[in-house]
C-alpha cells in the first residue's frame, strides 16, 4: 500500500493534532540528558513523524527515514528542505537546522520483509513507526 505525497500533506495537520503530547513529553524526558540521538523512522512517508517529533529530542539528531516507496522518500527530502530553518548540506546525508536543533537525515528505500538489518543503520536509540502502526492490525 502506498499513499501520494499530496494526500499525506493533507493528513499531516490531523496526525500532529492527534499525537499523544504526554507520550511525546515522556520520550523527550527519557532522552533529556543526552546531547544526541539516533532515530530510525520506519514507513516514513513524507517525513511527518520527524517533523512532529524532533522538537522533543536532543539538539543533535541523526535520522534514518525508511520507506519502500522511492516517490515518498523524494517527497520527504523536498518537504524537509522547505520546512528547515536552514539547509546546511543538500546531499546524502541531508543536514538541516530547525528550531535550534541540528538534524542529519539519511533516506533508505527498504522493505520490511528484508529484516531488521535492512531498515536500520547500526543501533538506533529510538525506532518510530507512526504511519506503519496506523496500517497494521493487532493480529
Amino acid at each position: 500500500m502506498s499513499f501520494s505525497p499530496e494526500w499525506l500533506s493533507l493528513r499531516e495537520p490531523a496526525d500532529h493534532a492527534a499525537r499523544d503530547k504526554e507520550l511525546l513529553a515522556e520520550v523527550g524526558d527519557y532522552f533529556a540528558g543526552r546531547s544526541s540521538i539516533r532515530v530510525t523512522d520506519i514507513g516514513c512517508g513524507a517525513g511527518s513523524n520527524l517533523r512532529g517529533t524532533y522538537s522533543a529530542l536532543p539538539k543533535e539528531q541523526f535520522w534514518r527515514l525508511v520507506d519502500y516507496d522511492p516517490v515518498l522518500l523524494v517527497a520527504a527530502r523536498a518537504k524537509l528542505i522547505t520546512w528547515a530553518d536552514r539547509v546546511v548540506a543538500d546531499g546524502e546525508p541531508l543536514v538541516i537546522e530547525k528550531g535550534g536543533k541540528h538534524l542529519t537525515i539519511r533516506f533508505a528505500e527498504a522493505n520490511l520483509a528484508g529484516g531488521y538489518e535492512a531498515i536500520t543503520d547500526g543501533t538506533p536509540d529510538l525506532v518510530t513507526a507512526a504511519a506503519l502502526f496506523d496500517l497494521v492490525s493487532s493480529s
